[in-house]
């Protein structure tokens, strides 16, 4: 997603790069050519997704998801397995509440944030009875 957004759509503050397991891979892939974005909104929205956008894309899901919905899932189910609280913020693109440690401590845990992206697509597999 390389295009730069208007003014209509949220953006973050910062760029944020997000490590995909090879469940996700796949599961994006399938989606592909509905639009610009592999999730795009399917009505005139200030956002790229929307509510009904997460219905067509997890219908098992049924409606009433948000795209808040996804992350607070994916945040949990790294929590419940185990995956650090500062890895999983890292993986969320929130920003350290602590000045100093967010002064000093820049390190982008890579690794970590890979390894998180593996462990969720892994449970997902389990959850959807892939694996």
């Amino acid at each position: 997603m390389s295009r730069r957004p208007d003014r209509r759509w949220a953006t973050a503050p910062e760029p944020h790069r997000l490590y995909l397991s090879p469940f996700a891979t796949r599961w994006l892939d399938q989606l592909r050519g509905r639009g610009e974005w592999v999730l795009q909104s399917t009505a005139r929205s200030k956002h790229a997704i929307d509510s009904k956008t997460l219905a067509w894309a997890v219908p098992e899901a049924g409606a009433g998801w948000r795209r808040h919905d996804l992350r607070r899932t994916a945040a949990t189910l790294l929590g419940e397995a185990g995956v650090a609280g500062d890895v999983i913020e890292r993986c969320l693109n929130h920003r350290e509440p602590n000045k100093v440690r967010r002064t000093y401590q820049r390190q982008e845990m890579i690794e970590d944030q890979r390894q998180a992206g593996a462990t969720l697509g892994n449970r997902l597999e389990e959850i959807l009875c892939l694996t």
